[in-house]
């Protein structure tokens, strides 16, 4: 009787403490959604050099969270820190060596004063402006891949100068925007959307 009663002590001891753990382990995760920004009223096209273009110089191959493949518009589980490790696979599907690659991102939770803080991934050796980089090789050739991410130092930057403006940093989407590149002879390409590959989300 008196082990039975001890047993019943701990089963009641253990299941607080059951339930805690389990809000530990599992009450950093939750529905995150990463989608295209809504297009204005008026469809932008793709441009080059300022000017309309068909062109389509590069392929969304797979976006992977926490080293998962996730789909566009579709909520998916993930941590607090999910835009740490958020990555983009690219092809470049042109005729012609990219020099420069950023593609921007509108974080809606990500309020800073009087504005919102979006961040970019980057590819290239220097921006349009000369300014010098190091997220990749020096040209991304026809044909060929990359992976598009942020260092940890980077995005922890970002997340620490959003939570300065008193913002819970457990963002729960993020909008893919603006894609800018520029071609090795000096083309600008810029666009709202990217081509999708056969099997990416």
């Amino acid at each position: 009787m008196k082990a039975m009663i001890r047993g019943i002590a701990h089963l009641a001891f253990a299941m607080p403490l059951l339930a805690a753990l389990t809000i530990f382990t599992f009450g950093q995760t939750r529905d995150r959604i990463l989608d295209w920004h809504p297009l204005p009223p008026v469809p932008v096209d793709n441009r080059l050099n300022g000017q309309p273009t068909s062109l389509e110089p590069l392929e969304l191959v797979e976006i992977t969270v926490e080293g998962r493949p996730v789909i566009c518009g579709q909520p998916f589980i993930a941590g607090t820190d999910w835009l740490k490790s958020l990555t983009l696979k690219i092809r470049n599907v042109s005729t012609q060596p990219i020099k420069f690659i950023r593609i921007s991102f509108y974080v809606p939770e990500a309020k800073f004063k009087d504005s919102f803080l979006g961040f970019s991934l980057e590819y290239g050796r220097e921006t349009s402006d000369g300014v010098s980089l190091s997220y990749g090789t020096e040209r991304l050739m026809p044909g060929t891949e990359t992976e598009l991410a942020r260092s940890a130092d980077a995005y922890y930057r970002y997340r620490d100068t959003v939570a300065k403006g008193g913002v819970n940093t457990d963002f729960t989407k993020a909008f893919i925007g603006l894609t800018y590149l520029r071609f090795e002879d000096g083309t600008v390409w810029d666009g709202l959307r990217l081509k999708i590959a056969a099997k990416a989300p």
